[in-house]
């Protein structure tokens, strides 16, 4: 056996009296009620129990958690056994996550080295195979990698001890050149997706079913077999009409900052304002004017950048919930792998992985080109286009606008969300405040 999954759970076990250790907390069997909250850990494969123990009724779900994954690890992890850690969305906090801060540092620092284009767009080395973060580690994909290589990345991340090198067949420059292959097909197949997919470095499609078998066809007739995947989704629309941080009239704020030596906000760009319109809070108050709208199939992104009226200063915050405000302190991208939270005004607080980047999603007749698609641990919900994604380690910092989900027959379909990297906003003279 060379891996094993290990299941990490909690329960409660209600009480009546005043037993030693017993306080009140979350006690779904008899609320109110004084209670224990056991975490316990399972052998998934032969069903067996590895460890526990018993905490007080109040005490956090991932309280703990991480102690015990260390001490899991020191016990049974060898160098031929890989452990697969599963826990629910409530295990998802800093104490468990492990921290990628270094790797993310190390993807800056390397990025900041490649040309990039008036437009934004990075134009990768010829080498250059792509990206993905595993856990706290930067992997780095390269094609035919070579020791002097490898020396050139490391230098250009100062030697980080977070970063790891991996070959790949096709360099990013080369797949980029092949999904916008699902440009020529817009006018064959209604409903399209594209994108690559950097981990497993190849190209994917995305169509609905009915597509599937005509468009397998239309790629095994060309000449030379092309890394490309096809994927079956039947995406209906993007859930609109979002928040970030301040709900509005028809969206959210994703976050405050300025434009153009003005106070500013970030929405989404495809709430239907455009440039000299006004834009309305949740209370028909007038609180700026559109400057920029950006989405659509000859743009990039899907953002909208509006001056504040004179009354309105902007802050660095964005909202968690009705009660708890977190502060912005810088910017970040967002390699496959990043752990990322969001808030909509409609689903609340969520978190999630990002799973593909510069992913183009074509919905409601329309191409949103250079997203960011991650899987969250909660439904997207309309009403949440336009909140904002950050980061969290040691500071929070701003990741993008919330685009939307995706929904089949009105509903959604998977726990998937898309949204705009601040970088394309920034391009345009959008500057995110951070103190």
């Amino acid at each position: 056996m060379t891996s094993i999954t290990i299941d990490i759970d909690s329960n409660v076990i209600n009480v009546e009296g005043h037993q030693e250790g017993a306080t009140k907390g979350y006690n779904p069997k008899k609320l109110g009620n004084r209670c224990y909250n056991i975490q316990f850990a399972f052998y998934d494969e032969l069903k067996a129990y590895v460890t526990g123990f018993v905490r007080s009724g109040n005490t956090y779900t991932a309280n703990g958690a991480s102690e015990m994954i260390k001490e899991i690890v020191a016990t049974i992890k060898t160098d031929t056994l890989d452990i697969l850690f599963r826990m629910d969305s409530g295990y998802f906090d800093d104490e468990v996550i492990v921290n990628q801060e270094k790797a993310l540092e190390a993807y800056e620092k390397i990025v900041s080295n490649f040309y990039i284009t008036e437009s934004g767009n990075i134009i990768y080395p010829n080498e250059y195979g792509g990206e993905y973060i595993d856990k706290e580690i930067l992997v780095i994909q390269l094609v035919d990698a070579t020791t002097e290589m490898k020396e050139k990345y490391l230098d250009m991340c100062d030697y980080s001890e977070n970063v790891r090198f991996e070959n790949v067949e096709y360099s990013l420059n080369y797949l980029n050149s092949i999904y916008t292959y699902g440009d020529t097909l817009k006018n064959e197949y209604k409903k399209i997706g594209y994108g690559v997919d950097r981990k497993n470095n190849i190209c994917v499609i995305v169509v609905t079913e009915k597509d599937k078998n005509m468009l397998s066809k239309h790629l095994s007739n060309k000449k030379s077999k092309l890394p490309i995947k096809i994927e079956v989704s039947d995406f209906e629309s993007v859930s609109a009409n979002v928040y970030g941080g301040m709900a509005l009239d028809i969206d959210t704020l994703t976050c405050a900052g300025t434009y153009n030596g003005q106070a500013a906000i970030l929405l989404c760009g495809h709430s239907g304002r455009g440039v000299g319109d006004s834009v309305f809070d949740s209370y028909n108050n007038n609180i700026g004017t559109v400057k920029v709208t950006n989405y659509g199939s000859t743009m990039i992104g899907d953002y909208a950048i509006a001056t504040l009226n004179s009354g309105y200063s902007p802050t660095n915050y964005v909202k968690k919930s009705n009660t708890e405000f977190l502060p912005i302190t810088g910017v970040t991208s967002t390699p496959v792998g990043t752990i990322v939270y969001r808030y909509g005004k409609n689903s609340g607080y969520s978190s999630g992985i990002v799973q593909t980047v510069n992913f183009t999603i074509y919905l409601t007749g329309i191409y949103f080109r250079e997203l960011v698609q991650c899987e969250m641990d909660k439904f997207i919900i309309p009403g949440d286009s336009g909140g904002p994604v950050y980061t969290h380690f040691s500071s929070y910092n701003i990741a993008g606008t919330i685009t939307g989900g995706t929904l089949v027959n009105g509903l959604a379909e998977e726990k998937l969300l898309y949204f705009s990297p601040i970088s394309h906003a920034m391009n345009k003279g959008f500057f995110p405040k951070l103190d």
